[in-house]
């Protein structure tokens, strides 16, 4: 069953903008994607049952779009390449119009995925450093071309705008929104995309297994950028610590409900998520928790939003004081943290997770 949430946790240069596809680019074939590998648990050293990635990586190998990196890992923590995302296109392409995939490396390695995403109208042109690691904006735009438009039905309603940090004008843009739509993009907490951070294997493996199974898509709700943005800004605030204590801070959370709007006010209840991670030798939660959080702000005539109060139950009768705060639909959602906890979690360690691996960068 798919999750529905506002936007939890899962992500080209002007040369690699998306080409408009040509007349029969994609040809007739069986349209769909059937497990090719037999994956069992440990076929990847670095791959366990209770990584939040499993699921996604055991699709994208079975699936025939992702293999491991040798020696018998896949490197979940291990960043893209622009020539390796150009690969999954190839693949994502060439298995949904003829079935298989049947690719001979060339000269460089790459340069025959390359050279059929252009064919194929999947990229317009060839980008000029496809070594580099791919940004996910730039793996954003590679993918939507991979398939055609019937095969990415939009599943989600994302008004213009409504991803915080995707301007319209930016040029991966439609990209990014056509994903978004379809429910293979979901965001981070804020429904933010981060389309100039790296993208991860892992992250990877839950896109490409997405585009590959509609089942596997996910719902999501993105209404006012702005007040996304004015919520995310309130719990980065909250949390943050005033002296330094070497630990990374990471909220996610879940609209629940908005309460009824008193002139310039509105209120959001929450389900907040808050982590802090060591972060040596990877990110590991050190203290965590879920707190039911109802914000007011007053919104001006220019729409920007401003924190007027932040509600967080302080006693030890925690359902009683959230039930006289919630409206009770809002309130049955808050005291039912197991429906979140795994999405919230998993959402919080990716954005951990690619924090570290900038700084490795």
């Amino acid at each position: 069953m798919k999750r529905k949430s506002r936007a939890l946790a899962l992500v080209l240069c002007a040369a690699v903008m998306l080409g408009a596809l040509a007349t029969g680019a994609f040809a007739a074939g069986s349209g769909s994607f059937t497990k090719i590998n037999d994956f069992t648990e440990g076929a990847f050293a670095d791959v366990g049952p209770d990584d939040w990635y499993f699921d996604n990586v055991k699709s994208a190998y079975e699936f025939g779009l992702m293999k491991g990196v040798g020696d018998g890992a896949f490197d979940p923590g291990g960043e893209l390449s622009v020539a390796e995302a150009m690969t999954i296109a190839a693949r994502l392409h060439s298995i949904y119009t003829t079935g298989e995939e049947s690719f001979e490396q060339g000269s460089p390695w790459y340069q025959t995925y390359v050279d059929y995403d252009v064919e194929h109208g999947i990229i317009s042109a060839e980008h000029p450093d496809c070594e580099k690691t791919a940004t996910r904006a730039e793996f954003a735009v590679i993918l939507a071309g991979a398939l055609p438009d019937e095969a990415l039905t939009e599943i989600n309603s994302v008004a213009a705008g409504a991803i915080p940090d995707v301007k319209t004008e930016d040029e991966f843009a439609g990209a990014v929104y056509k994903l978004y739509r379809a429910g293979v993009l979901t965001g981070d907490g804020s429904g933010a995309f981060s389309p100039e951070s790296n993208i991860l294997r892992c992250e990877v493996a839950a896109v490409v297994s997405r585009m590959a199974d509609p089942a596997l898509r996910r719902e999501v709700e993105l209404g006012d950028a702005r007040q996304d943005a004015a919520i995310a800004s309130s719990l980065r605030e909250k949390y943050r610590s005033d002296e330094p204590d070497g630990l990374l801070h990471i909220q996610s959370f879940v609209l629940l409900g908005e309460g009824e709007t008193d002139g310039a006010e509105k209120v959001v209840f929450l389900l907040v998520y808050h982590a802090e991670y060591a972060m040596s030798g990877g990110p590991k939660a050190v203290s965590d928790g879920f707190v039911p959080t109802a914000l007011t702000f007053e919104v001006g005539a220019d729409g920007k939003y401003a924190l007027k109060d932040y509600w967080t139950p302080g006693g030890a009768d925690i359902e009683s004081e959230v039930r006289a705060r919630f409206p009770a639909f809002a309130a049955d959602k808050a005291l039912s943290v197991e429906s979140y906890a795994e999405a919230l979690k998993a959402d919080a360690l990716a954005r951990a997770t690619a924090y570290s691996e900038s700084l490795q960068g």
